[in-house]
Formats: C-alpha cells, structure tokens, sequence
C-alpha cells in the first residue's frame, strides 16, 4: 500500500513516503518493523522497476536507524545536525526526529520559533494519541 501511495505521488517525494513511515513506527518504539518497513519498500520499489536512487534522505534513515538501534545518541546527533536540510524539507520529519531524540535519549533538538516547536509536538502527540485509539 505505501509503494502504491508514494507511486501516486512526485518521484522525488516517493523517499519522503518511507521515511515518514519508518519515523511513525520509531516514534511508537518498534525500530523492527521500521527497518522491515524500510526494507521491504525499498525491495518492492526495485522489484517493480522504479529503485529509488541513493538520496541524502534514505542514507539518513538507513543511519538513524542503526544509531536508534544502537542507542548512540552522539551519532544521533550528529546525524540530524548533518542531514538537518533534508530533514527541514518536511515538518513531520522535523517534528518526528525531535520527538524520538527525546523518547530514545531524554535529550531536546527543538529548531524554529515556539509557535512551531508547539505545532510539531502537537502533530506527534496527536498521532501517537490516534494510534493509541485505534488499538
């Protein structure tokens, strides 16, 4: 279903897709099904034809993954500070990456003015609280 989605949508938002995905099921603590999910898109994006080229985005995820898994908060850290333009090109992204350096880590990586920090920590609670309801 998310190939399909992220094939109805711009090529080069089809890394956004995934990467959005894989962050959800970080932000609800289960790094196993958001590496399956990552490569199991991936595999299936190859299969049909339409491999997604190396982006700074996937070698991101790929990264933070293993630094979740690891629980490497410097390399973390290190990563959302190198990669923090491609991760700025999606609110969620930035919203979703704070929120997982607080849950794994206990540290803050809030960006922006207030009103935005609140609006990104409004999006995660509203969707860690919609995946809650829906269990």
């Amino acid at each position: 279903m998310l190939v399909d989605w992220s094939a109805a949508g711009p090529l080069q938002e089809r890394e956004l897709f995934v990467t959005r995905a894989c962050l959800q099921y970080l932000v609800l603590g289960n790094t196993r099904d958001a590496q399956a999910v990552r490569e199991r898109f991936l595999a299936l994006c190859a299969g049909l034809g339409q491999a997604l080229p190396p982006t700074p985005l996937l070698n991101f995820l790929r990264l933070a993954l293993a630094a979740l898994e690891r629980e490497q908060y410097e390399l973390w850290a290190m990563l959302c500070e190198k990669y923090s333009p491609v991760i700025a090109r999606d609110e969620y992204l930035v919203a979703y990456t704070e929120h997982l350096a607080e849950l794994h880590f206990g540290k803050r990586q809030l960006a922006g003015d207030e009103e935005a920090r609140a609006a990104r920590r409004e999006h995660v609670a509203l969707f860690v609280g919609q995946v809650a309801i829906d269990n």
